[in-house]
């Protein structure tokens, strides 16, 4: 893996860090949507690190696609999948419907919408986010200093051939 996927990602995971930063300080102040979705953003940021990781591209634009969603789960490891990416994928597909939903077209107040518990949620889930990827990017790291790990390719059927990582002793 080139030093410069693991730049990008170092770099989009500070950010995601920084944006859990910024949800604890709005849900201290009790802005608790702004909270929700400024944890929604480092989610993420998470996810897009991982998709970079396991696939060595980058999502283009500001959403990620259920294509995309899958590509991390059916490429990544074994190994992976049993230490948080399976749940990453979950968690982000929970929270995904706050940013689909029509909220200004309710004429509800978030305050209703939205409760304290929410937040906290919201933010225990991008933390968790960042930690489960911070952890693949480490192992990663480390495997490959060790050249512990392979690419393994498939059969011309996928656009790019590139099937995923496999964690090799």
């Amino acid at each position: 893996m080139s030093d410069d996927i693991f730049f990008k990602a170092e770099f989009f995971l500070r950010r995601a860090l920084y944006k859990a930063e910024e949800a604890t300080y709005m849900l201290s102040r009790s802005k608790l949507l702004e909270s929700i979705m400024v944890s929604r953003e480092s989610m993420h940021l998470s996810v897009k690190v991982l998709y970079l990781l396991i696939t060595g591209k980058e999502i283009k634009g500001d959403k990620v696609s259920e294509n995309e969603l899958n590509d991390i789960l059916e490429r990544s490891p074994k190994e992976f999948k049993q230490t948080g990416v399976a749940r990453l994928a979950i968690i982000f597909r929970l929270w995904r419907i706050v940013d689909e939903f029509p909220l200004p077209n309710l004429g509800v107040d978030h305050e209703i919408l939205f409760k304290e518990e929410d937040a906290e949620l919201a933010l225990k889930h991008a933390r968790e986010c960042y930690n489960i990827v911070s952890y693949v990017m480490e192992t990663l790291k480390k495997y490959e200093q060790n050249s512990q790990f392979a690419i393994i390719y498939e059969a011309p059927s996928r656009e790019d051939g590139y099937l995923g990582l496999m964690m090799v002793n």
